[in-house]
């Protein structure tokens, strides 16, 4: 069971040091000069190749896998554009991972 107290006591929080109004209170730490900043060196910016507008940016050409007398992937040719958004669907087993 609780003790009751009394109400000037519920909270009594510890006891700060007296310090006149006036005064500012000092700070132990020194305060840090702001790091100074190395001189970064001006590097012009890569441009990207130029590409021709019927270029692939990937193309498989004639691909073909076979796993003993199993044939994954026979003679895969495909071609995929700036632009172009390319997914392989297909079911297991057909040769997905393997191109």
């Amino acid at each position: 069971m609780a003790e009751e107290r009394p109400d000037n006591e519920a909270a009594a929080e510890p006891a700060k040091p007296d310090a006149p109004a006036d005064e500012p209170v000092q700070q132990d730490a020194v305060a840090a000069e702001p790091a100074k900043q190395e001189p970064v060196a001006a590097v012009p910016a890569k441009s990207e190749p130029q590409l021709e507008p019927d270029m692939p940016l990937l193309r498989i050409e004639g691909v073909a896998k076979k796993f003993g007398n199993f044939r994954a992937v026979d003679h895969v040719t495909l071609d995929i554009r700036a632009g172009e958004f390319f997914a392989l669907l297909g079911p297991s087993g057909c040769g997905k991972t393997t191109l």
